[in-house]
């Protein structure tokens, strides 16, 4: 099953908080942007691999194209089984884009966020984390997953002088919950707000238990370049009180 990605709206604009994954380094960082009195956008960094945790919207999770190689991102978005369309643009990849609730340790004023990658590693990652939610609709209707990190999985290509190393993250489902009042699905964009998808039939998980069969090895997140200390472990999952 997957994301069936082989990934239609479109629109530069960011209106919702996000967060990143950067695969290169394993990290999971908290955008927060400000502009208090109209004179410029400042934005600041918290690192929040070592304690993520959120519930994942995967009821709405878009996939399509996505373009990170100029002054302003580009989206072209669909729905899952939808057709996002043709490749817009040179380096246009594929890839997912999900809202989500952190946790309240991590979250800070704005716990609603957007996440999105067009990173092959990360893709894969939320591919089987998918099938996961999939199969336990089954036993969990309507619900959403609370979903923590807790390691990466170390992935390396090429040879010789093009050998790369990423950090693919590594999941587990720690409970689920009805959604949080807050957590409202916003289309990318300034597209006028869809209803919501109706709840994804279950299935079982697919061979293998969705695992790409990259070879790779569970290792620890990377410790992050600025911080000379390891991360932390990742914390248990809030009770459902504390999603509102």
């Amino acid at each position: 099953m997957g994301l069936g990605i082989s990934y239609k709206s479109s629109s530069t604009f960011e209106s919702v908080p996000r967060v990143q994954y950067d695969a290169r380094a394993g990290r999971f960082t908290r955008i927060d942007r400000e502009n208090p009195d109209g004179s410029g956008w400042t934005q600041t960094e918290e690192d929040i691999t070592g304690n993520f945790v959120a519930v994942m919207d995967f009821e709405n999770i878009e996939v399509g194209w996505m373009d990170f190689s100029g002054k302003q991102p580009f989206f072209q978005l669909a729905p899952i089984n939808d057709d996002y369309g043709e490749k817009p643009t040179d380096n246009a990849k594929e890839g997912f884009r999900i809202m989500l609730k952190l946790g309240k340790d991590i979250g800070g004023e704005t716990p609603v966020r957007e996440w999105c990658s067009n990173a092959k590693v990360v893709g894969e990652a939320v591919s089987q984390l998918h099938d996961e939610y999939l199969a336990g609709l089954k036993s969990h209707p309507g619900s959403l997953p609370v979903v923590a990190l807790t390691g990466t999985q170390k992935v390396t290509s090429g040879s010789g002088e093009k050998t790369s190393t990423n950090y693919g993250p590594v999941w587990e489902i720690k409970a689920w919950v009805k959604r949080p009042a807050d957590l409202v699905f916003v289309a990318k964009g300034g597209h006028a707000d869809r209803a919501p998808a109706a709840p994804a039939a279950a299935a079982a998980p697919a061979a293998n238990g969705g695992r790409p069969a990259t070879g790779s090895t569970k290792v620890s997140a990377p410790a992050a370049k600025a911080a000379p200390a390891k991360a932390p472990p990742a914390k248990a999952a809030p009770a459902e009180a504390d999603w509102g």
